[in-house]
């Protein structure tokens, strides 16, 4: 894929052509219905981690803080799986869906352009463990379909 890439860049510089990532070319767009897009966490569009601002052993139960510098973003995409499609909707939200010690949803972000978040590090959430972050079209009615990423909470040593 690297190689591939760097054969595309070659090519394009030597035409003049720009090159650059879905993201980059949709950044700070206004995110528009019948769009598809990708939702991603720390980068990742599956199996991310989210590093969590605990310390030392972290036992069964522990609660914490998301360690600082870590994002969300939603990008314009293609229709590649998974992917999220707006529907009707205008805005997507990103929520973090945990099932441990009880279930419940923490608010992450709202998004009504495309581009990247910080994940709030004021919200107290399990120091280990996983769950889920889901991109949700707002208002996009039973077309609408969000997008999910699996996610894992890991405590810093």
């Amino acid at each position: 894929m690297h190689r591939l890439f760097v054969f595309v860049a070659s090519v394009a510089l030597a035409t003049g052509v720009a090159v650059g990532s879905a993201g980059a070319q949709s950044a700070g767009n206004p995110i528009d219905p019948g769009q598809i897009f990708n939702g991603f966490v720390n980068g990742q569009l599956k199996d991310a981690t989210i590093r969590m601002a605990c310390a030392g052993p972290v036992r069964p139960g522990d609660l914490g803080h998301p360690a600082a510098g870590q994002t969300v973003e939603v990008e314009r995409g293609l229709d590649l799986r998974p992917s999220g499609f707006m529907g009707n909707g205008h805005q997507v939200s990103a929520d973090l869906k945990l099932r441990f010690p009880i279930p419940h949803t923490v608010h992450l972000a709202d998004f009504v352009h495309y581009g990247v978040k910080n994940i709030p590090t004021r919200i107290l959430i399990p120091c280990a463990g996983d769950g889920t972050v889901v991109f949700r079209p707002l208002n996009g009615g039973s077309s609408a379909r969000a997008q999910t990423v699996h996610v894992f909470l890991v405590g810093q040593p």
